[in-house]
């Protein structure tokens, strides 16, 4: 798995071959292949490996922490810094999903997330603004990783980057 996810940050999954794989690793095709009988097996144990050693921000930093008023600045802190963190796997698993669909569960698991912290924004919101589509349009906006990839390209930190985002939503027109 190692030999793997050194390929994959160096070419990406689209690119990296079971035979590259083995190569890097030292070992012969067929001992990669007994052990992960098909490319996503193999991806998907990479993967969710990476997760547990980066871990995507949790409710439990910020419920019962933090006023919920201030939830939405705090979570879209919280996930700009982890985006930060973690761009590049992000750029290669954006870059690749198209032609390796066995990325779309990595991608699930980040839209799990990405779902539970809009939830939890939309609660610390006004009611007009949490039940209006404009709110709900930004919130799904906000914790976006092109979002943070844009707003990093015009040189925002990531508390700049919360802090605008929060703005926004806030000023969102009712309905």
């Amino acid at each position: 798995m190692d030999a793997a996810w050194e390929l994959y940050g160096l070419c990406g999954p689209a690119k990296t071959t079971i035979s590259a794989i083995a190569k890097r690793a030292g070992v012969q095709r067929l001992t990669v292949a007994r052990h992960f009988p098909d490319d996503g097996d193999l991806i998907q144990s990479c993967f969710f490996r990476w997760f547990s050693r980066h871990p995507l921000p949790s409710a439990e930093r910020w419920r019962g922490v933090v006023n919920r008023a201030d939830w939405a600045v705090v979570i879209l802190s919280l996930i700009y810094s982890y985006y930060r963190q973690t761009s590049e796997m992000w750029d290669v698993v954006h870059r690749d999903a198209p032609s390796v669909p066995d990325l779309g569960r990595v991608l699930q698991v980040l839209a799990d997330c990405q779902e539970k912290l809009q939830d939890d924004i939309l609660a610390s919101l006004p009611e007009d603004i949490r039940d209006g589509r404009f709110g709900m349009a930004v919130t799904a906006h906000a914790v976006q990783f092109t979002t943070w990839q844009s707003l990093s390209a015009q040189h925002l930190d990531d508390a700049d980057m919360a802090a605008l985002m929060s703005y926004w939503l806030r000023k969102c027109p009712a309905g």
